[in-house]
């Protein structure tokens, strides 16, 4: 449906794959993998969504615009995440 391309379209934009939606996975760096997998999680109001270090391997403006991603999409919903790096959990935990 159009409202179903349009969630993908928007959420694409926010990992930074909206040029690369006509692509096969398999054809996809491993950032580019890892980005889409936090995407495919937020698809489909999950009401708990649980992230193991979603942002590992990423440079760091593609590791913002998955935090940005992630508060957009917390209200709602229980977020579990791992990470490895303070400024993330600082960032992006309620708690």
């Amino acid at each position: 449906s159009r409202q179903c391309r349009n969630e993908i379209i928007r959420i694409a934009e926010y990992v930074g794959l909206n040029n690369d939606l006509n692509k096969k996975s398999k054809s996809l760096s491993g950032g580019m993998k890892r980005r889409l997998s936090v995407a495919m999680a937020f698809i489909g109001d999950s009401k708990i969504i649980i992230l193991d270090e979603p942002t590992s391997g990423l440079d760091v403006y593609n590791r913002r615009a998955l935090w940005e991603l992630i508060r957009n999409y917390k209200s709602g919903r229980t977020i579990i995440l791992t990470t490895h790096y303070m400024e993330e959990a600082d960032a992006l935990s309620d708690r």
